[in-house]
C-alpha cells in the first residue's frame, strides 16, 4: 500500500485555504479543493477525505500531488486543457477588421455578420467572433453621426442655450 506524502502547511497557507473551505463567494471546486488540502493537513488518508467529502479518492490524491509540488497556486486553478489553436481565426482577423473598417458593402450603410462572411467566404461565427475580440460594432458606427454636434466656442454655447425653446418642469 503506498502512503501519500504528509503535508506541513505555513500560517499563511492555513489562513488562506481556512478561507476558501468556508467563502461563501469561493467557487465549489476551490472549497473542496482547499479542504481536501486542511484535512491531508492534518494526517487524514486519501481514502478517509474521499469518504468525508464524497469523491472519489484519485481525486483526492490529485490535488494533494499538486498542492505538494504547487503550493496554493496548484490547486487554485485547473491546467490548461487541450484544444485546436484557431489558426484560420488568427490569419484572417486583420482582414476583417481591415474589411469592417476600410470599406463599405456595396448594398448597405455598414457591414452585417452575415454579408461580410459571405463577402469573404468564411463562417459568420468567425465574423462574430473577431468583432468581439476587437470590440467593433459596425452597426452603431452609424449612429454617431446622427447625434447633435458641440458647439466648438463658448460663444456658440451661448447663442445655442439662448435659442432653445425654454425648459419643461415635471410636476
Amino acid at each position: 500500500m503506498r502512503v501519500a506524502q504528509p503535508i506541513e502547511l505555513t500560517e499563511s497557507e492555513i489562513k488562506t485555504l481556512r478561507s476558501w473551505s468556508r467563502g461563501r463567494r469561493t467557487p465549489t471546486r476551490s472549497m473542496k479543493r482547499a479542504k481536501i488540502v486542511l484535512m491531508a493537513a492534518e494526517g487524514e488518508q486519501n481514502k478517509t477525505i474521499a469518504e468525508l467529502l464524497g469523491i472519489d479518492p484519485r481525486q483526492v490524491s490529485r490535488w494533494r500531488q499538486r498542492f505538494v509540488h504547487k503550493r496554493l497556486a496548484g490547486i487554485e486553478k485547473d491546467l490548461a486543457r487541450g484544444g485546436r489553436k484557431a489558426t484560420k481565426r488568427e490569419q484572417m482577423a486583420p482582414v476583417i477588421i481591415e474589411r469592417t473598417t476600410q470599406a463599405k458593402p456595396s448594398h448597405a450603410t455598414h457591414w452585417s455578420v452575415r454579408t461580410l462572411a459571405d463577402t469573404l467566404g468564411i463562417d459568420k461565427s468567425m465574423v462574430q467572433r473577431v468583432w468581439h475580440a476587437s470590440g467593433l460594432k459596425p452597426q452603431s458606427a452609424g449612429q454617431a453621426n446622427r447625434l447633435p454636434r458641440r458647439p466648438k466656442t463658448t460663444s456658440d454655447a451661448t447663442a445655442a442655450s439662448v435659442n432653445s425653446p425654454p425648459a419643461v418642469a415635471c410636476p
